[in-house]
């Protein structure tokens, strides 16, 4: 894929940070996209938010102090019985909550049996396990039990596919404020 947005001399945090997101849309476009394509976004969105305070996002928005917003519907909780649920958190009308950062990668998304996944182990699980940057061994009970699930597109593992989709879709809503504001106040973009 080829980056939209050109830069002169040295790349900037500006120019990763909006091709990275570009990409993260890339690959989450409606019907057309595929197990690597979820992977990759993992991977992506861990290069955008969990790198400590030296995410992307964290380091850009240094410069414009937007202050990020995830929104989910507002009623997040799933108190439904079953050996394996996802919940679906993304909006789809005007019932929703802002979240911060921190609460929203809380979220539980998925359960398995007696265990929760919130949306932070979801996509690290993707990461670190799954191969999304590389691949990995489940570290405990829980991770193993994640891991068995088999592979994220799969009749048995939808939900896992599902999840993952969703949280790339809040993700983009979300930093398309600060793309704006970037776009608004810099030069050499194009």
């Amino acid at each position: 894929m080829k980056g939209k947005f050109r830069f002169i001399g040295q790349p900037t945090l500006n120019y990763i940070f909006l091709n990275t997101l570009d990409e993260l849309r890339y690959r989450n476009r409606i019907n057309h996209y595929s197990e690597y394509d979820l992977l990759r976004s993992s991977a992506l969105i861990r290069q955008l938010f969990l790198d400590g305070g030296k995410s992307l996002t964290d380091l850009v928005n240094k410069s414009y102090g937007v202050k990020l917003k995830f929104r989910v519907i507002a009623a997040v909780n799933d108190e439904r019985e079953g050996n394996f649920l996802y919940q679906n958190i993304y909006p789809i009308n005007d019932k929703y909550i802002e979240l911060k950062q921190q609460d929203f990668l809380k979220i539980t998304i998925i359960k398995v049996n007696n265990y929760e996944y919130s949306i932070l182990e979801t996509i690290k699980h993707a990461c670190h396990v799954l191969g999304g940057v590389h691949l990995g061994k489940a570290t405990d009970k829980k991770e193993e039990l994640f891991k068995d699930m088999g592979g994220i597109i799969n009749l048995e593992n939808i939900s896992k596919f599902l999840a993952i989709q969703c949280i790339c879709r809040i993700i983009i809503d979300t930093l398309t404020e600060l793309e704006i504001e970037i776009k608004k106040q810099s030069n050499g973009f194009k």
